[in-house]
């Protein structure tokens, strides 16, 4: 059931495959905030985020 948030896995471009696992990406269509929970598997992760209302994050 889609309840306006999707997210897709995919495997990063050869070049940086030895440096990262894989690019998550995450969306949020629904046009409501959403709260979604990270299990820590121990990786460095790093999010970029960006929205129609704020500004830019990393």
């Amino acid at each position: 059931m889609d309840k306006g948030y999707q997210y897709k896995f995919i495997e990063p471009p050869e070049e940086l495959a030895d440096f990262v696992e894989n690019i998550g990406m995450f969306g949020n269509s629904s046009g409501e905030a959403k709260e979604i929970v990270i299990i820590p598997d121990g990786r460095i992760d790093l999010f970029f985020s960006r929205s129609h209302s704020g500004p830019f994050h990393v």
